[in-house]
């Protein structure tokens, strides 16, 4: 094949990599307008240069990185302004969502919210007992996860 596409492996590494960026864009760790660098987000958090700019363009559709022509990428900057509006329109969408879902919910889909809470309660134990990066990451994958199954 003479233009291969991505691997598994490939989108495994970009899908834990932007785990990890997330997490720590969550957590303040990465500052809004701080500028990413691939060499040293590759010293702190691992991969290539190549996974880790197909990370940042990730981010970047995510709205959490920007990309910028010639510059590179920075975290992304939010005003109080926008932040009660992703706030607003967050509930309202999520309102909506849950609400048709308990509707139309049926017991398979019961069954994988009482997985999903189980989950989330044994990733919350598990950072309480050991509060390292892998288990902080655990427990941000399966607060992902619920709001996911939920909706």
């Amino acid at each position: 094949m003479i233009f291969g596409g991505r691997s598994q492996e490939d989108e495994t590494v970009v899908a834990m990599l932007a785990s990890a960026i997330r997490r720590d864009i969550s957590f303040g760790v990465l500052r809004p307008d701080e500028k990413l660098k691939i060499e040293a987000l590759r010293q702190s958090y691992g991969g290539s240069n190549h996974s880790m700019r197909e990370t940042l363009r990730m981010l970047a559709a995510e709205g959490l990185v920007e990309a910028t022509s010639q510059r590179g990428f920075r975290v992304t900057s939010a005003t109080q302004e926008d932040l009660q509006d992703i706030l607003m329109m967050r509930l309202e969408t999520e309102k909506l969502g849950l609400s048709r879902a308990l509707e139309r919910g049926d017991v398979a889909w019961e069954a994988r919210v009482v997985a999903a809470l189980h989950a989330l309660n044994r990733a919350a134990a598990a950072v309480v007992a050991n509060p390292d990066d892998v288990t902080a990451l655990e427990w941000d994958e399966a607060c992902r996860a619920v709001s996911e199954t939920l909706l």
